[in-house]
Protein backbone atom coordinates (compact mmCIF):
# COMPACT_ATOMS: atom_id res chain seq x y z
CA UNK A 1 0.00 0.00 0.00
CA UNK A 2 1.11 3.56 -0.66
CA UNK A 3 1.55 5.74 2.42
CA UNK A 4 -1.41 8.03 1.54
CA UNK A 5 -3.75 5.03 1.26
CA UNK A 6 -2.35 3.60 4.50
CA UNK A 7 -2.87 6.94 6.25
CA UNK A 8 -6.42 7.21 4.96
CA UNK A 9 -7.24 3.78 6.37
CA UNK A 10 -5.88 4.81 9.74
CA UNK A 11 -8.09 7.89 9.70
CA UNK A 12 -11.00 5.53 10.22
CA UNK A 13 -9.46 4.29 13.45
CA UNK A 14 -8.68 0.78 14.69
CA UNK A 15 -12.28 -0.32 14.18
CA UNK A 16 -11.97 0.48 10.48
CA UNK A 17 -8.83 -1.60 10.19
CA UNK A 18 -10.28 -4.39 12.33
CA UNK A 19 -13.26 -4.60 10.01
CA UNK A 20 -11.00 -5.02 6.99
CA UNK A 21 -8.52 -7.53 8.40
CA UNK A 22 -9.75 -11.12 8.38
CA UNK A 23 -6.53 -13.00 9.12
CA UNK A 24 -3.33 -12.45 11.08
CA UNK A 25 -0.41 -14.58 9.95
CA UNK A 26 3.22 -14.53 8.87
CA UNK A 27 4.30 -11.79 6.49
CA UNK A 28 3.88 -12.57 2.79
CA UNK A 29 6.58 -14.99 1.65
CA UNK A 30 7.52 -16.12 5.17
CA UNK A 31 6.73 -19.46 6.77
CA UNK A 32 6.29 -20.50 10.36
CA UNK A 33 5.77 -18.81 13.71
CA UNK A 34 9.38 -19.64 14.67
CA UNK A 35 8.18 -20.78 18.08
CA UNK A 36 9.48 -24.31 17.71
CA UNK A 37 13.08 -23.24 17.18
CA UNK A 38 12.96 -20.33 19.59
CA UNK A 39 11.52 -22.32 22.50
CA UNK A 40 13.93 -25.16 21.80
CA UNK A 41 16.85 -22.70 21.99
CA UNK A 42 16.08 -22.16 25.66
CA UNK A 43 19.55 -20.90 26.49
CA UNK A 44 18.86 -17.80 24.39
CA UNK A 45 15.91 -16.42 26.38
CA UNK A 46 15.28 -15.65 30.02
CA UNK A 47 11.51 -15.19 30.20
CA UNK A 48 8.39 -15.97 28.23
CA UNK A 49 7.77 -12.29 27.42
CA UNK A 50 10.65 -12.43 24.93
CA UNK A 51 9.01 -15.36 23.17
CA UNK A 52 5.57 -13.74 23.21
CA UNK A 53 6.94 -10.60 21.56
CA UNK A 54 8.67 -12.72 18.91
CA UNK A 55 5.42 -14.58 18.29
CA UNK A 56 3.42 -11.35 17.90
CA UNK A 57 6.08 -9.90 15.63
CA UNK A 58 6.04 -13.01 13.43
CA UNK A 59 2.27 -13.50 13.32
CA UNK A 60 1.01 -9.93 13.65
CA UNK A 61 0.63 -9.26 9.93
CA UNK A 62 -2.80 -8.43 8.59
CA UNK A 63 -4.61 -9.81 5.55
CA UNK A 64 -7.97 -8.58 4.32
CA UNK A 65 -9.65 -5.94 2.19
CA UNK A 66 -6.85 -3.61 1.16
CA UNK A 67 -4.19 -5.36 3.24
CA UNK A 68 -1.71 -8.05 2.30
CA UNK A 69 0.72 -8.90 5.06
CA UNK A 70 1.25 -5.44 6.52
CA UNK A 71 2.77 -5.41 10.00
CA UNK A 72 -0.04 -4.84 12.52
CA UNK A 73 1.36 -5.82 15.89
CA UNK A 74 -0.80 -3.29 17.73
CA UNK A 75 -3.95 -4.59 16.06
CA UNK A 76 -2.99 -8.21 16.65
CA UNK A 77 -2.45 -7.53 20.33
CA UNK A 78 -5.92 -5.98 20.45
CA UNK A 79 -7.36 -9.07 18.75
CA UNK A 80 -5.63 -11.39 21.24
CA UNK A 81 -6.71 -9.46 24.32
CA UNK A 82 -9.59 -11.01 26.22
CA UNK A 83 -9.53 -14.31 24.33
CA UNK A 84 -11.27 -16.95 26.43
CA UNK A 85 -10.59 -20.10 24.41
CA UNK A 86 -8.46 -21.43 21.57
CA UNK A 87 -9.83 -24.31 19.49
CA UNK A 88 -7.60 -26.44 17.26
CA UNK A 89 -9.02 -29.23 15.08
CA UNK A 90 -7.57 -32.68 14.44
CA UNK A 91 -9.14 -34.88 11.74
CA UNK A 92 -6.93 -37.95 12.33
CA UNK A 93 -4.85 -39.54 15.06
CA UNK A 94 -1.71 -39.65 12.92
CA UNK A 95 -0.50 -36.35 14.37
CA UNK A 96 -1.58 -35.57 17.90
CA UNK A 97 -0.24 -33.01 20.36
CA UNK A 98 3.32 -34.36 20.72
CA UNK A 99 4.10 -35.55 17.18
CA UNK A 100 5.38 -32.25 15.80
CA UNK A 101 5.85 -28.64 16.85
CA UNK A 102 3.05 -27.07 14.79
CA UNK A 103 0.31 -27.61 17.36
CA UNK A 104 2.08 -25.80 20.21
CA UNK A 105 3.82 -23.30 17.93
CA UNK A 106 0.51 -21.98 16.60
CA UNK A 107 -2.49 -22.82 18.81
CA UNK A 108 -0.43 -23.00 22.00
CA UNK A 109 1.45 -19.82 21.21
CA UNK A 110 -1.86 -17.95 20.99
CA UNK A 111 -2.40 -18.76 24.67
CA UNK A 112 1.05 -17.41 25.48
CA UNK A 113 0.32 -14.26 23.46
CA UNK A 114 -2.94 -13.69 25.33
CA UNK A 115 -1.19 -14.03 28.72
CA UNK A 116 1.42 -11.54 27.61
CA UNK A 117 -1.02 -8.97 26.24
CA UNK A 118 -3.42 -9.22 29.18
CA UNK A 119 -0.58 -9.33 31.72
CA UNK A 120 -1.91 -12.42 33.46
CA UNK A 121 -0.54 -15.81 34.45
CA UNK A 122 -3.75 -17.62 33.47
CA UNK A 123 -4.07 -18.90 29.91
CA UNK A 124 -7.28 -19.08 27.91
CA UNK A 125 -8.60 -22.63 27.61
CA UNK A 126 -7.02 -24.61 24.78
CA UNK A 127 -9.50 -27.06 23.32
CA UNK A 128 -9.27 -29.73 20.61
CA UNK A 129 -12.00 -30.43 18.07
CA UNK A 130 -11.33 -34.16 17.76
CA UNK A 131 -12.87 -35.11 14.42
CA UNK A 132 -11.04 -38.34 13.63
CA UNK A 133 -14.02 -40.66 14.29
CA UNK A 134 -16.93 -39.84 12.01
CA UNK A 135 -20.15 -39.62 13.99
CA UNK A 136 -18.27 -39.26 17.27
CA UNK A 137 -16.79 -35.80 16.89
CA UNK A 138 -15.92 -34.22 20.23
CA UNK A 139 -14.59 -31.02 21.73
CA UNK A 140 -12.00 -31.99 24.35
CA UNK A 141 -9.72 -30.07 26.64
CA UNK A 142 -6.09 -30.27 25.57
CA UNK A 143 -5.35 -31.84 28.95
CA UNK A 144 -7.69 -34.76 28.21
CA UNK A 145 -6.48 -35.06 24.61
CA UNK A 146 -2.82 -35.10 25.60
CA UNK A 147 -3.49 -37.45 28.51
CA UNK A 148 -5.11 -39.99 26.19
CA UNK A 149 -2.19 -39.66 23.79
CA UNK A 150 0.40 -40.24 26.50
CA UNK A 151 -1.38 -43.24 27.97
CA UNK A 152 -1.98 -44.90 24.62
CA UNK A 153 1.45 -44.11 23.19
CA UNK A 154 4.46 -42.91 25.16
CA UNK A 155 3.56 -44.67 28.43
CA UNK A 156 1.95 -47.77 26.90
CA UNK A 157 4.20 -50.89 27.06
CA UNK A 158 2.82 -52.26 23.79
CA UNK A 159 3.51 -48.99 21.98
CA UNK A 160 6.98 -48.86 23.52
CA UNK A 161 7.75 -52.33 22.16
CA UNK A 162 6.72 -51.25 18.68
CA UNK A 163 8.89 -48.13 18.89
CA UNK A 164 11.82 -50.29 19.92
CA UNK A 165 11.36 -52.35 16.77
CA UNK A 166 11.77 -49.16 14.74
CA UNK A 167 15.32 -48.68 16.01
CA UNK A 168 16.77 -45.24 15.33
CA UNK A 169 13.45 -43.86 14.06
CA UNK A 170 11.66 -45.03 17.20
CA UNK A 171 14.30 -43.46 19.42
CA UNK A 172 14.01 -40.18 17.52
CA UNK A 173 10.23 -40.21 17.83
CA UNK A 174 10.33 -40.57 21.62
CA UNK A 175 13.03 -37.90 21.89
CA UNK A 176 10.85 -35.52 19.88
CA UNK A 177 7.88 -36.25 22.13
CA UNK A 178 9.88 -34.93 25.08
CA UNK A 179 11.00 -31.92 23.06
CA UNK A 180 7.43 -31.05 22.08
CA UNK A 181 6.28 -31.54 25.68
CA UNK A 182 8.79 -28.81 26.50
CA UNK A 183 7.15 -26.60 23.88
CA UNK A 184 3.76 -27.03 25.55
CA UNK A 185 5.34 -26.41 28.94
CA UNK A 186 6.36 -22.93 27.84
CA UNK A 187 3.36 -21.81 25.79
CA UNK A 188 0.59 -23.44 27.86
CA UNK A 189 1.97 -24.44 31.27
CA UNK A 190 -1.45 -25.47 32.58
CA UNK A 191 -1.28 -28.69 30.55
CA UNK A 192 2.20 -29.87 31.66
CA UNK A 193 2.66 -30.75 35.31
CA UNK A 194 5.45 -32.47 37.25
CA UNK A 195 3.74 -35.84 36.83
CA UNK A 196 4.16 -35.81 33.05
CA UNK A 197 7.88 -35.12 33.28
CA UNK A 198 8.25 -37.72 36.03
CA UNK A 199 6.47 -40.38 33.98
CA UNK A 200 8.71 -39.81 30.96
CA UNK A 201 11.67 -40.13 33.32
CA UNK A 202 10.36 -43.30 34.99
CA UNK A 203 9.31 -45.05 31.77
CA UNK A 204 12.11 -44.15 29.40
CA UNK A 205 15.14 -43.50 31.61
CA UNK A 206 14.45 -45.74 34.62
CA UNK A 207 12.77 -48.54 32.60
CA UNK A 208 9.59 -48.72 34.68
CA UNK A 209 8.22 -51.64 32.63
CA UNK A 210 11.49 -53.63 32.42
CA UNK A 211 11.66 -53.33 28.63
CA UNK A 212 15.45 -52.85 28.41
CA UNK A 213 15.22 -49.19 27.51
CA UNK A 214 18.90 -48.63 28.37
CA UNK A 215 19.90 -51.24 25.81
CA UNK A 216 17.49 -49.71 23.30
CA UNK A 217 19.03 -46.25 23.65
CA UNK A 218 22.60 -47.51 23.59
CA UNK A 219 22.08 -49.64 20.49
CA UNK A 220 19.99 -47.23 18.44
CA UNK A 221 20.68 -43.65 19.50
CA UNK A 222 22.66 -42.65 22.59
CA UNK A 223 22.25 -39.09 21.29
CA UNK A 224 18.46 -39.31 21.64
CA UNK A 225 18.79 -40.35 25.28
CA UNK A 226 21.30 -37.58 25.91
CA UNK A 227 18.98 -35.03 24.30
CA UNK A 228 16.01 -36.18 26.38
CA UNK A 229 18.03 -35.98 29.57
CA UNK A 230 19.33 -32.53 28.67
CA UNK A 231 15.80 -31.26 28.04
CA UNK A 232 14.62 -32.61 31.38
CA UNK A 233 17.53 -30.91 33.10
CA UNK A 234 16.66 -27.68 31.34
CA UNK A 235 13.06 -27.92 32.52
CA UNK A 236 14.45 -28.21 36.05
CA UNK A 237 16.96 -25.38 35.57
CA UNK A 238 14.29 -22.97 34.41
CA UNK A 239 12.00 -23.88 37.28
CA UNK A 240 9.21 -25.59 35.35
CA UNK A 241 9.76 -29.05 36.80
CA UNK A 242 10.58 -29.57 40.46
CA UNK A 243 11.57 -33.23 40.88
CA UNK A 244 13.18 -34.82 43.92
CA UNK A 245 16.88 -34.35 44.56
CA UNK A 246 17.42 -38.02 43.69
CA UNK A 247 15.87 -37.56 40.26
CA UNK A 248 18.00 -34.47 39.61
CA UNK A 249 21.16 -36.38 40.52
Amino acid sequence: LSQPIWDSLYEGGEAEIGGRVGVFAERAGAYGSEMGGAIGSSGSWDNEAQLAELYIRRMGNGYGKGFWGESMEKEYKAALSGTEAVIHSRSSSVYMSLDNDDFFAYAGAIAMGVRHVDKTTKSPDVMVADLHVKGNEQIKSLEKYMGQEMRSRYFNPEYIKEMQKEGYAGARHIMQGVEFLWGWQVVYPEVVNDEKWQEFYDVWLKDKYDLNTDEFWEKNSPHAKETMTARMMEAVRKGYWKPSEGVKQ
